[in-house]
């Protein structure tokens, strides 16, 4: 189980891969870039998602609302070369 800070974007929840700023990705965005089936726990429901990295015009839109709602995540943007990804985790039907 990895706790994360998530947003809602419509349906869909955003989530970054931010590891601290680290020039590597998460081990657990690396599983889901492997497998994209997952399941999230939000609010004691556990839902069916498909993860997907956010296109570039997404992250831009849904970059500043995860900065707003976790100031740090710009703080590790600025520790790394590496762009850190936005993911999508959308529930399957």
């Amino acid at each position: 189980d990895v706790p994360l800070v998530y947003h809602r974007d419509g349906h869909r929840f955003a989530v970054v891969a931010a590891y601290g700023g680290s020039d590597v990705d998460p081990a657990w965005w690396r599983n889901l870039q492997a497998n994209p089936a997952a399941t999230a726990l939000v609010d004691n429901a556990t839902i069916a998602v498909t993860a997907a990295k956010a296109n570039a015009d997404e992250r831009a839109r849904l970059w500043p609302h995860l900065v707003a709602m976790y100031p740090y995540f710009a703080e590790y943007q600025q520790r790394t070369t590496r762009e850190i990804p936005v993911v999508l985790l959308t529930p399957q039907a």
